[in-house]
């Protein structure tokens, strides 16, 4: 959401690209980190709480 509200303020296409970028970037490393945690915790759960 910090993306779209800072692209409606980018002056130029260069600077509407920069912050495009580097939101994406922001978005994958979240999801990745998010994963690297999750994986684990799921693992740890006893076979009758993990889900199908």
């Amino acid at each position: 959401m910090a993306t779209a509200v800072v692209v409606l303020f980018a002056p130029g296409p260069g600077q509407l690209v920069t912050v495009v970028g580097i939101g994406t970037v922001a978005l994958l490393v979240l999801a990745l980190v998010g994963a690297r945690r999750g994986v684990p915790a799921a693992a740890a759960l006893p076979p009758s709480d993990r889900p199908s």
